[in-house]
């Protein structure tokens, strides 16, 4: 049966799948290009569910903000569970190192990375998944004295 299409607009909270069945939480900082999102991933692991509340999510620590296609969140293969203010700040996208309006240069990761960059900070699998790119998946961290909070 296919996923129903949703929709991913800032604000919009979603589960990204670990190998191990939970979902790391994530948030649609902006779409700064046609179907490419800005994205912020949590350091939050829940089970899987329809939602959360969104007074979980005020304190948490950001550990990655990058982008992906809106593909991922808009066909369901990673669950919207909720929407809430922005909790972090979308000028530590990295496109915003790029000029608008086309941002020549930027780039953008397929959610398969995300879901790699997810299992890796929880210990579930290799930093090192790609041997044609070493320390591909650490580079998308936020480096440990950036603030992204809003």
């Amino acid at each position: 049966m296919p996923k129903k299409r949703q929709t991913a607009v800032p604000g919009t909270i979603f589960g990204i799948p670990r190998l191990d069945g939970q979902i790391v939480l994530g948030q649609v900082l902006e779409e700064y290009y046609p179907k490419i999102l800005a994205i912020a991933v949590f350091d939050l692991a829940v089970p899987p569910t329809d939602s959360v509340d969104p007074a979980l999510l005020s304190d948490l620590k950001v550990i990655s903000i990058t982008a992906v296609a809106q593909a991922e969140i808009a066909k369901g293969y990673w669950k919207v569970v909720g929407s809430a203010p922005l909790l972090a700040d979308p000028a530590f996208s990295p496109h915003r190192k790029f000029s608008p309006p086309h941002y020549i240069g930027a780039s953008w990761c397929s959610g398969g990375i995300i879901e790699k960059l997810v299992d890796a900070y929880y210990g579930l699998s290799t930093w090192e998944p790609y041997p044609g790119r070493p320390g591909h998946l650490k580079s998308l961290l936020l480096e440990s004295g950036e603030a992204a909070s809003n």
